[in-house]
């Protein structure tokens, strides 16, 4: 995975805009196989009554695979999340973009009182990424199971 990552640093280049490129296209992945998933998880025979009823290509697609795929569409965006999360960091000490990363990078080789600053940035984004994670994604996406 750092291979890759130090393969697009070095395509896309340094600074602010390549750290979130490169995260938003790792978050891309996520969203399409649990959208995959989803769409392979309908049963034909839905398939064979939109057909029955003549229902449309935008019909079909409005009434029949966005509701049953927005579970999985929920999931996948809370997995990007939190994998854009740790691509983000990892790029900015890649490629050396001032950010939260080079911080914790930078502290955590220096002296005991620089590790103590590392040490509480890694525990805050930690902390954010778990109350946001808390706080949207998991009652979203129990609400959205309730309901399938």
């Amino acid at each position: 995975d750092l291979a890759i990552l130090t393969l697009l640093v070095t395509v896309i280049g340094r600074g602010n805009v390549a750290a979130v490129a490169i995260s938003a296209f790792s978050a891309f992945f996520p969203v399409y196989f649990t959208i995959r998933q989803g769409v392979k998880e309908i049963p034909g025979d839905y398939f064979h009554v939109a057909s029955v009823f003549k229902a449309g290509r935008v019909q079909t697609f409005t009434k029949m695979i966005l509701p049953s795929i927005f579970p999985n569409l929920v999931t996948g965006l809370r997995l990007s999340f939190e994998f854009s999360w740790n691509v983000l960091l990892a790029v900015e000490v890649i490629a050396s973009v001032a950010g939260i990363g080079t911080f914790i990078s930078s502290s955590l080789g220096s002296s005991a009182h620089s590790l103590t600053y590392g040490l509480a940035a890694i525990m805050r984004v930690g902390l954010i990424t778990i109350a946001i994670d808390r706080a949207f994604f998991e009652r979203f996406e129990n609400r959205i199971k309730r309901w399938r």
